[in-house]
């Protein structure tokens, strides 16, 4: 029957009314025209305006029965086979795509895939609409091969999207959500293929789309955010930090239009928490963690109670609060997330697909928490929840050898607390099992082969024989061949080989394996990671270059020794100092070589495909570094005779502790010589450090000191200065090692008393230190100007140090007006900076702390907040001395002995030649009165000279309190200097 004039009016009034409504964005008027159209009948093909408006309104709101509506609306208009067909079918396509991706229904999207295609089919290039029906074609595709993991439509997929982007489309919106489809599918090809071209179309594609849409559109944030997620796959891929902060800043940009309202709100949370944890993996920025733990908290709250994608923000949440445990080893993080991915867990369908990745990632946070409390019950439901992700993957995915791999490492943990020898053996079989079903390209390889190896090691030391030797050997020794492996793997793996050989007495073999690890140690700590990263890392290697030289010196080798030693230890002090050939030269005599080897370097450590291929083109870039004429040294280790002419005739000290022997190395003009200290042991030296450490006052170190003080001279002083190999009355540099970076060698003496004599360092020998060889470096006599003076008696949070004044005082009374005094009030972060970036000489008289964690955030306490070591160094300018008078100066970090990472190498690193600071804190009247002996002794002493008659000027005051004159030091080159002389005018020095 014909439909009525009035019906038809009506109808198309409701039309124009819903038109009206989505351009307003008014919710009211789209209401009104749903209610409208529902009620008018229509001809053929009009049921797909309803379908239309009904699809705004989700668009606008979210609502997935307006969403489910539409849907019906759209499959009575393909039925009615009207004159809109196509239009209709691409409607109903994109429907069941957005149905598909808010409630995960796996029919919709495999029934988009089918009405699309059929939409598509015989379809004129001028039909109307013609772009928008290919982009929902290759949309659906790419939706149904996330879901299946079936990359057989991907060609299919991309050329779709093609067609559609090459399209001409008025709206410059609808154009470039459709070039960023384009870019979606190329992203997903190349997380598919490892393929870098993919990568780039991708990045092209955003590009291109962002360029499109107009400013302030409501398509604005998801391009923009597709743009972020191929910057952040192409700076992961290419090692370019400057992508990251690039992506940040347009997902910043992108979630400033997507309101608290906004339903796709929470995906753009998760995708910006996304590119900052990749910030946080590649830069160490916690910052950037912190913010992304903000995002998913929010994304968490937001997210719809039944939406697909509720589980996978939580499980986010839960491996950012893991990561900030894993930096900072705050347990309530760890904590949080466990109970997280306890509730994840709990939720998740037995057969859905992410189901073994969430089992495996509460097993991950179970095993961190039971090694971190040495509890086994937690580590017990790990391997079980490990074991049920095995089952549930298919059946040799990557994924279920991914679990499988953790399966082993986790039965070894548990094995190792349960002291279960069954356990402990079905680890190795799993972890064997894994070996030989992963690809030797495969990125995991690397931890599996090492994990093998502690398993077949935990044999062995529980009696396992010589096959448990073997195998453990064996995989040792696979991985630290294998160059496409991390390098901190191969040297983990190497440094462990040269324990089971060094154990077993195969020192050949021993010292060949630690060479190799030694010489990893400046890939591990890269110039590319964050300088926290670099410590982290190098944590792992404490005490290394001490055992690999006293395989050296056990195998008569003291040359070899040494060079081992310069090359391992200091690695974060030496390179900023640019003391070897390492990337910041490269960069300058070779920069398209520099770049390229830290791009592969960076690919290497990340998991890229097509590893081997990386490794043999990085060696194939070291070597061409290594024909750059003045690069041949880079990344080999120092030479002796390098060394003994940097020493330039004065007697070097090198104490080495190990396990195996120790010995002191005493490099002079002539030869190394190594003078076995067979009364020394490393654990004696660690509990004599220990003991020094858990002292609070003076009064505590001294009842400490005075056997220390003996111990170091029977031990290690009064030994080696007995032996003859170091002239009388010449200055020595102590570069101690491992635990006795922390102990008084220069002031090591009897009687307990501290008096004079010849078992008394102070008395014996000049002595200064310097962390390494190489960093002594050269400083002939010279001139500098006063010192500029930092005095702070009052600092908010901090006790007063009321002679601090009077030490200013002092100094100003020694030299007069060329003094430059800053007030207190001025003596500021900015102040200090600038004046070390001019001044020759500094002095501080102020607060210091030493964090003994994180010893780069070591730091003097100013005015207006604190400088940290990293601030310090950073200024470089050739300076004569900087007299540190505060508190554990010269105090480094327990986990990093052997870097010499406090404050006083800050100023070395600075540029200051010669630094003087403190082993500890002393009260601010001792430091005052050793500022005084030290300055008046410069106008006839070298600087060393100087602290060394203060230090026993002192001695002689305080006789029984060696607290108060054993931990002065004098750190790096020793010089003269010619201070100006004593104002006439003056009153003298306080007393």
């Amino acid at each position: 029957m014909p439909e009525s004039p009035s019906a038809a009016s009506r109808h198309r009034a409701a039309r124009r009314l819903a038109q009206q409504a989505q351009h307003e964005g008014d919710l009211r008027l789209l209401d009104e025209a749903i209610a409208e159209l529902r009620q008018s009948a229509g001809p053929a093909g009009r049921p797909d305006d309803l379908a239309v408006a009904l699809y705004h309104r989700f668009e606008l709101t979210g609502d997935e029965p307006a969403l489910r509506a539409a849907v019906e609306a759209y499959r009575a208009a393909v039925d009615a086979a009207g004159p809109r067909r196509v239009a209709d079918l691409s409607g109903l396509g994109m429907c069941l795509v957005r149905l598909h991706e808010r409630t995960g229904d796996e029919g919709a999207v495999d029934e988009a895939v089918t009405v699309l295609r059929a939409a598509t089919a015989g379809l004129p290039a001028d039909e109307p609409g013609v772009s928008r029906v290919w982009a929902n074609l290759g949309l659906a595709l790419l939706r149904r091969m996330e879901r299946s993991g079936d990359l057989g439509p991907l060609d299919e997929a991309v050329s779709a999207h093609e067609r559609a982007a090459a399209t001409t489309v008025t709206a410059p919106a609808t154009h470039a959500q459709i070039v960023a489809n384009l870019g979606n599918t190329q992203m997903f090809a190349a997380r598919q293929t490892g393929d870098g071209a993919r990568l780039d179309a991708a990045v092209a594609a955003f590009r291109r789309a962002a360029g499109i849409v107009p400013a302030g559109h409501p398509a604005l944030p998801g391009v923009f955010a597709g743009l972020a997620d191929a910057l952040v796959a192409k700076a992961v891929a290419a090692g370019d930090t400057a992508l990251l902060v690039e992506a940040n800043a347009v997902l910043d940009r992108a979630l400033r239009h997507v309101g608290p309202a906004d339903p796709d709100r929470p995906v753009h949370l998760n995708q910006r928490a996304t590119a900052l944890r990749t910030s946080f993996a590649r830069v160490g920025d916690v910052a950037a963690l912190d913010d992304a733990i903000a995002c998913l908290r929010e994304a968490v709250q937001l997210a719809p109670a039944t939406g697909p994608d509720r589980l996978t923000y939580r499980s986010n949440l839960a491996l950012a609060l893991r990561n900030r445990f894993e930096y900072t080893s705050d347990r309530a993080s760890l904590g949080e997330a466990e109970q997280l991915l306890r509730g994840v867990v709990a939720e998740v369908p037995a057969g859905h697909p992410a189901c073994p990745t969430y089992l495996a990632e509460l097993a991950h946070c179970l095993h961190r928490a039971g090694v971190e409390t040495r509890a086994e019950e937690p580590l017990r439901e790990s391997v079980e929840l490990l074991r049920t992700a095995v089952a549930r993957s298919p059946a040799g995915s990557p994924e279920q050898l991914l679990h499988l791999s953790n399966l082993g490492g986790t039965l070894l943990s548990l094995g190792g607390s349960s002291a279960d020898d069954a356990v402990l053996a079905e680890g190795v079989g799993v972890l064997t099992d894994a070996v030989g079903r992963l690809d030797p390209d495969n990125f995991e390889l690397a931890d599996v082969l090492l994990n093998l190896g502690d398993g077949h090691r935990a044999r062995f030391r529980r009696g396992g024989g010589r096959e448990a030797f073997t195998a453990a050997t064996a995989a040792y020794r696979r991985l630290a061949g294998t160059a496409q492996a991390t390098t901190l793997h191969r040297a983990m793996a190497a440094q462990r080989l040269g324990h089971l050989h060094a154990d077993d007495g195969d020192l050949r073999s021993a010292r060949d394996a630690f060479r190799t690890a030694v010489g990893l140690l400046d890939l591990v700590a890269w110039l590319g990671l964050h300088r926290d990263d670099q410590e982290r890392l190098l944590v792992e290697f404490s005490g290394l270059a001490g055992s690999a030289a006293a395989v050296a010196v056990a195998l008569d080798d003291p040359d070899g020794a040494l060079e081992i030693l310069e090359q391992g230890r200091g690695v974060l002090l030496t390179r900023t100092l640019n003391l070897r050939s390492d990337a910041d030269e490269v960069r300058v005599r070779a920069p398209v070589l520099a770049e390229r080897l830290v791009t592969l370097h960076r690919q290497l450590e990340s998991p890229v495909p097509g590893r081997q291929r990386l490794a043999l083109e990085r060696d194939a870039v070291v070597a061409q570094i290594r024909a750059v004429p003045g690069l041949a040294a880079f990344l080999e280790p120092p030479r002796v005779g390098d060394l003994r002419a940097t020493a330039d005739g004065r007697a070097v000290i090198v104490v080495n502790l190990s396990r195996y022997r120790c010995d002191a190395l005493v490099l002079t003009a002539g030869a190394t010589r190594a003078v076995p200290l067979p009364d020394l042991r490393l654990d004696d030296a660690a509990a004599r450090v220990n003991e020094l450490h858990r002292t609070k006052t003076a009064e505590d170190r001294d009842a400490v000191l005075p056997a220390t003080l003996a111990w170091l001279w029977d031990t290690v002083v009064g030994p080696v200065l007995d032996a003859g190999v170091v002239p009388p009355d010449r200055p020595v540099w102590w570069v101690p090692t491992g635990p006795l970076s922390f102990l008084p060698l220069h002031a090591a003496g009897h009687p307990a008393t501290g008096g004079a004599g010849d078992r008394s360092a102070l008395d014996r020998v000049v002595s200064s230190y310097t962390p390494t060889v190489a960093s002594l470096g050269r400083a002939g006599p010279g001139s500098a100007a006063a010192p500029v003076v930092f005095s702070l008696p009052e600092t908010a949070g901090q006790p007063a140090l009321p002679r601090a004044a009077r030490e200013a005082d002092l100094v100003r009374a020694l030299f007069g007006d060329a003094v430059t005094l800053v007030p207190p009030e001025r003596a500021t972060r900015a102040a200090v900076l600038d004046h070390l970036a001019e001044a020759d000489w500094v002095h501080f008289a102020c607060h210091a702390r030493a964090d003994p964690s994180r010893p780069s955030d070591s730091h003097l306490v100013l005015r207006d907040g604190t400088l940290r070591i990293r601030e310090i160094a950073g200024r470089r300018r050739e300076g004569a001395l900087a007299y540190l008078s505060a508190c554990a100066t010269a105090h480094g970090s327990a986990r990093l002995p052997d870097e010499s990472i406090h404050i006083c190498t800050a100023f070395r690193l600075a540029g200051f030649t010669t630094v003087i600071g403190n082993l500890w804190e002393v009260p601010d009247a001792v430091s005052a009165r050793a500022t005084r002996h030290t300055y008046a002794a410069l106008a006839s002493s070298s600087v060393a000279r100087a602290v060394n008659l203060a230090a026993r000027r002192l001695r002689d005051r305080y006789p029984a309190h060696p607290s108060a004159w054993a931990g002065f030091v004098h750190i790096g080159a020793d010089r003269s200097l010619s201070p100006p002389p004593p104002d006439p005018a003056s009153p003298g020095p306080p007393p």
